[in-house]
């Protein structure tokens, strides 16, 4: 029997700084290849696998875009509906409305017609005036001891008809004139004439009622026909008989463009 001598166990000596150190068993394990996986199907295996995939990502996406095109579809139908419902409406709206009109339809007629009798009434009444507001001043501004008897009015039928058609178109262009006043522009022409008949105590005072006479707007060219002296009722007067020209300054217009209700 041989014996093997004794040899102590001892520490392994320092590794030198700088010098590489022995691979670890984590660096042996870490430093191996992944495994590899190696398919033993049958390549058509595989490949009718891959197109059942591909088929289900087609499927989906058609899916997708059928979802898509009946939503818009929809929208689409709704907005029709919805603008259908407009139409009708508004065409509802537009029968109710013509109904409407038709009610109204003379209306134009009678417009025309009321401005026809407008004009009418205007040009016959262009050579008016104010009468009695006339009679009221001249005899409030009558001299003293002179008293009127008669009044006699006679119209110019030439002028008067003149004095209308002015007045007539004066209403047509809308344009009434100041009341008692001429239209602008127009010139003072006569439209009638007044005779007064009288009594006085002295001729001076025939005189003075002539001054009083072409005083008055609208009056002109004042003057006597007869002025003499008489006995009535024991007591020596002067009886006269004075005339005067009335003239577009006289007329009230007050029919002139008028409406109904506006009549002076």
């Amino acid at each position: 029997m041989t014996t093997q001598p004794f040899t102590p166990i001892t520490a392994p000596a320092p590794t030198p700084a700088g010098a590489p150190s022995a691979p670890t068993l984590e660096d042996l394990l870490g430093a191996a290849r992944p495994p590899v996986r190696v398919s033993l199907l049958p390549r058509e295996v595989v490949q009718a696998r891959a197109l059942r995939r591909t088929r289900r990502w087609l499927a989906a996406g058609l899916g997708g875009v059928a979802a898509a095109l009946g939503a818009v579809t929809w929208l689409s139908a709704t907005s029709v509906h919805a603008a259908e419902d407009e139409l009708a409406a508004a065409q509802q709206r537009t029968g109710v409305l013509t109904a409407e009109q038709a009610q109204f339809a003379e209306v134009p007629a009678v417009l025309a017609q009321l401005e026809a009798a407008r004009t009418a009434r205007a040009g016959a009444m262009g050579a008016d005036v104010l009468w009695y507001e006339y009679l009221d001043g001249l005899t409030r501004s009558l001299p003293a001891d002179v008293w009127l008897t008669d009044v006699t009015v006679t119209v110019d039928a030439a002028a008067g008809a003149a004095a209308a058609a002015s007045a007539a178109a004066s209403a047509a262009a809308a344009a009434p004139a100041a009341a008692g006043t001429a239209p602008s522009g127009a010139a003072a022409a006569q439209v009638a004439s007044a005779t007064f008949s009288g009594v006085a105590f002295e001729h001076p005072r025939v005189a003075d009622w002539l001054d009083s006479l072409d005083a008055t707007p609208g009056f002109t060219g004042a003057t006597y026909s007869t002025s003499s002296r008489t006995e009535k009722e024991e007591e020596v007067v002067v009886e006269f008989e004075s005339s005067v020209a009335v003239t577009t300054d006289a007329l009230s217009h007050r029919f002139d463009g008028a409406t109904d209700g506006e009549v002076g």
